[in-house]
């Protein structure tokens, strides 16, 4: 790769770095992140008992996490992140050798690849899940890396070579990291069928094209009504860890497109809202305008790239990444398997942004500068929602020599996080059910009666619970009150 905008990248880098990195000083462990946080520190055993418990990770990255916390000798926070801050920081430059695959003239990958970086670097949602010890900043990156190699042995038509190697390693990795990635091969897929129908100059066949969108659209009408009368749903059950989402449509693809440009609150247990502005300007009108005016733009890009085989290719790859595996994923609905959220699709729906800036440059060209500068601009409008609870101000309150009871099983693997783990235990629920939770373990679940003299009780103020009239308030926060047994 030849001149590399050195100045341009160094400052959007930087940029992006300095917001991941005060984000990350400054906001306390959260739930998903006290999962990896005391997931990392048990054994092997204990971790694959885990996972097999919960169902719903694989150990790729929960395995690099171990390895840079044994390094570093910490798992405080910021080192629990350091995973997630360092591939969210180098995925902005992945961006740009993304828009370098594509056959673009050398100045557009220029400038097309650095309004790229720009959106990766300063959007708040890449930000959020790049200061997060979860695994999605480093999903991206792997899906990312897949999709350039995927463009380099395209170029060869897919024959045996290092590319295509490199290719395969990368697709295993994403589907070890997670598991709902896996349907990035259906983007993979049509991608690879069409660029062979136009290898073989059967994707010019009118005809053809028209026979197969009638059946694919047909035969997707005909499986959802025999799959409604017959009740075939009843085979396909919503996993039990997945219950809290809700079903979804394409619809939702203008949200997909807002969410990803400005942000949502991450840190949400359940299903997570978007940020909003300071004035009254709808998410939602902004994701449709976007998205009304990337299919006229596609469409006239289209027609013009027909005879440029290279240009097809680059709308092939990017358009069936972009839009094959979301579309997959929403319409699962349908079938009573929801499984849509914004940070499960983040491979797909950046590739959604990319598609965008892909079209509208082809269109506009520079003039995509001032439509960025806009968008820039706007962020600096975006009110995203405040951090949630802060356990740290309970954590510096408490001696270590308290055995602390915990009133929600959220909060107490957070404080198992925090405090050592022999001196908290977990009250029941009212009904008395003990809680099936990974990490969580029935041994050392009590109800209130067995809280022993000289304990202290941790409680949400948001929490609704009656209060015996031994427990003593101690002191409260901004978020919890804290009561002693007398």
């Amino acid at each position: 790769m030849k001149a590399i905008p050195t100045l341009p990248w160094i400052l959007i880098i930087l940029g992006g770095t300095v917001l991941r990195v005060n984000e990350a000083l400054n906001n306390d462990v959260w739930y998903d992140e006290a999962y990896t946080g005391v997931m990392i520190r048990q054994s092997w055993p204990d971790i694959i008992s885990t996972l097999i418990q919960d169902r719903n990770h694989p150990p790729l990255f929960f395995t690099l996490v171990m390895f840079v916390t044994w390094i570093t000798g910490s798992t405080n926070p910021f080192h629990l992140r350091l995973v997630s801050i360092f591939f969210g920081i180098a995925t902005i430059p992945i961006g740009y050798l993304l828009i370098h695959q594509l056959s673009l003239a050398k100045e557009d990958k220029k400038w097309l690849g650095i309004t790229t970086m720009a959106v990766l670097s300063f959007s708040p949602f890449f930000i959020s899940y790049s200061t997060e010890a979860r695994s999605y900043a480093f999903l991206l990156f792997l899906m990312l890396v897949s999709i350039i190699y995927f463009i380099k042995a395209s170029k060869n038509s897919f024959k045996l070579s290092k590319d295509l190697v490199i290719w395969g390693v990368m697709l295993f990795m994403v589907m070890m990291t997670h598991f709902l990635s896996v349907l990035i091969v259906s983007g993979f897929f049509v991608a690879f069928v069409l660029l062979k129908m136009e290898e073989n100059k059967t994707l010019y066949d009118s005809g053809l094209m028209k026979r197969i969108a009638v059946v694919t659209f047909l035969g997707w009408l005909v499986v959802t009504w025999a799959w409604s009368i017959t009740n075939l749903g009843k085979f396909i059950k919503q996993p039990s860890t997945m219950l809290w989402i809700p079903a979804a449509d394409l619809s939702v693809i203008p949200k997909t497109i807002t969410d990803f440009l400005f942000g949502i609150d991450s840190r949400q247990i359940g299903f997570s809202p978007a940020n909003t502005f300071s004035f009254p300007l709808s998410m939602g009108n902004i994701g449709f305008v976007i998205l009304i005016a990337s299919v006229i733009a596609f469409i006239i890009i289209l027609k013009n790239s027909i005879k440029d085989k290279e240009g097809l290719r680059d709308i092939i790859i990017l358009t069936s990444m972009g839009f094959v595996p979301l579309t997959f994923d929403l319409l699962a609905s349908s079938f009573g398997l929801n499984i849509y959220i914004d940070r499960y699709v983040i491979g797909y729906g950046t590739m959604l942004i990319v598609w965008i800036l892909y079209v509208w440059w082809r269109v506009a060209k520079k003039e995509i500068v001032w439509i960025i500068s806009v968008y820039l601009a706007l962020l600096f409008f975006v009110v995203r929602m405040p951090y949630l609870t802060k356990y740290s101000e309970v954590v510096a309150l408490i001696s270590s020599n308290y055995s602390v009871e915990i009133e929600s099983p959220i909060d107490y693997l957070v404080f198992k996080y925090y405090l050592p783990e022999n001196n908290l235990k977990l009250l029941k629920h009212s009904s008395g059910v003990t809680y099936n939770w990974p990490l969580i373990s029935e041994s050392i679940q009590i109800t209130a009666s067995d809280v022993m003299p000289g304990s202290l009780v941790v409680i949400k103020k948001s929490e609704d619970r009656i209060i015996p009239s031994s427990w003593h308030q101690k002191f409260e926060t901004n978020d919890f009150r804290v009561y002693k047994y007398e």
